[in-house]
């Protein structure tokens, strides 16, 4: 009777783990331990306990990693050439034995020079070159590379407008062009529109960037009171994409130009 009451209460707190892959992990672990099965009992819950701290320091360094960044960045910016000149050094030796460590690269140095780095002192192939510069954008490393925000959004926006299927233009909506969108200038909003243009015209009958109007939406809505000389090219563009049925868009557009 004691085992059970002690199952119960175990039971009982499954309902405040908030994670389900924690929850579900901790849940079979009491099952085995019902069931007998004590070795596995005991793998489960480590696993839930490990899996725990990962989310805890996961959601750390999403919340605290732009002001430690920050830091870093106010530190390389008062340091000596000499002492600059050091560091590029030993962070090329490291690149050449560790190819994957190169993310704090783009961090200081610009975005022709990180490309060069990469390039010289790696292994790495060009896909995977693209996927650093694409994962900038999500670390948060575009807020103080300024030097290489365009460049690496513009690499962005080629991958993403060269979407093949509607499937992946969603995924590279969400990866590539979302965690962006507050960092676009006129220039960049320019470059999206004309590569979207571009980059679909082809002979199918749809174009693949259907089912992402939201995401020009919401580029429109946050930058069109900001850069007003940009309003003529969202005219253009919805008039030429004749493939694109995005009436939500387009009634937004004419809504704007009439207030003008």
């Amino acid at each position: 009777m004691k085992k059970y009451n002690q199952l119960a209460d175990l039971e009982s707190l499954l309902l405040d783990i908030a994670d389900s892959s924690i929850r579900a992990y901790a849940k079979e672990a009491i099952d085995c331990y019902f069931a007998g099965a004590y070795r596995a009992s005991i793998v489960s819950i480590w696993i839930a306990v490990v899996f725990d701290l990962y989310q805890k320091i996961r959601y750390l360094s999403e919340q605290y990693l732009y002001e430690i960044l920050l830091k870093v960045k106010e530190l390389w910016d008062n340091a000596s050439d000499s002492l600059k000149q050091r560091f590029k050094t030993y962070i090329k030796d490291e690149l050449f034995h560790s190819p994957g460590q190169f993310l704090a690269v783009s961090i200081f140095f610009d975005f022709n020079e990180t490309e060069d780095i990469i390039s010289d002192y790696t292994k790495l192939e060009l896909r995977d070159q693209k996927l650093f510069f694409q994962q900038a954008v999500k670390l948060g490393v575009l807020n103080l590379a300024s030097d290489s925000t365009q460049k690496i959004i513009e690499i962005n926006i080629d991958t993403f407008t060269k979407s093949s299927s509607f499937a992946s233009a969603r995924l590279n909506s969400d990866n590539l062009i979302e965690p962006a969108r507050n960092l676009f200038s006129e220039q960049l909003i320019f470059y999206l529109l004309n590569k979207s243009v571009e980059n679909q015209r082809h002979e199918r009958n749809y174009n693949q960037l259907d089912n992402c109007e939201n995401i020009f939406i919401e580029i429109f809505n946050s930058t069109i009171d900001k850069y007003p000389n940009t309003l003529e090219k969202w005219q253009w563009f919805i008039e030429t994409e004749e493939k694109l049925y995005w009436h939500d868009l387009r009634e937004k557009i004419a809504l704007k130009a009439n207030q003008t």
